[in-house]
């Protein structure tokens, strides 16, 4: 389904990058046709054009999107398309931390009735998203 990254000379998976692992959490969410976008924090432009403040709450998520709802009643599959699930992804490298400010924010999410997931791989959202 998505590519496997390549083996170094010594056999390993290198360790992936924030930017590659969001990468492949939304061409997973892509095939799985879940609307989603990336959160953009890092620049913003003022009306005559010099960078400015983010306008990007603090602490918000990588990765937003809305799960589509499912039932299955028996043999038959019901989908509503007027529901939908927040998803809140929180994308870290193998070794990064969730600042204080992000854990706070996702706890908000969460206690929303968000479904929040802090991902170090594309397949922690696979478990999650399957």
């Amino acid at each position: 389904m998505l590519p496997k990254p390549k083996r170094s000379a010594g056999g390993r998976f290198p360790h992936s990058s924030e930017a590659q692992i969001q990468d492949a959490i939304c061409r997973y969410l892509s095939i799985k046709r879940i609307p989603h976008s990336i959160t953009d924090a890092s620049r913003c432009w003022t009306r005559v054009g010099k960078v400015g403040r983010s306008r990007v709450a603090p602490g918000w998520p990588d990765i937003t999107a809305c799960v589509p709802v499912k039932f299955k009643i028996g043999e038959n599959l019901w989908n509503y398309p007027w529901a939908g699930l927040f998803l809140a992804i929180e994308v870290k490298a193998k070794n990064g931390q969730v600042r204080k400010v992000q854990r706070l924010r996702l706890d908000e999410l969460k206690r929303a009735g968000a479904i929040v997931i802090v991902a170090r791989s594309v397949e922690d959202v696979m478990r999650v998203i399957p």
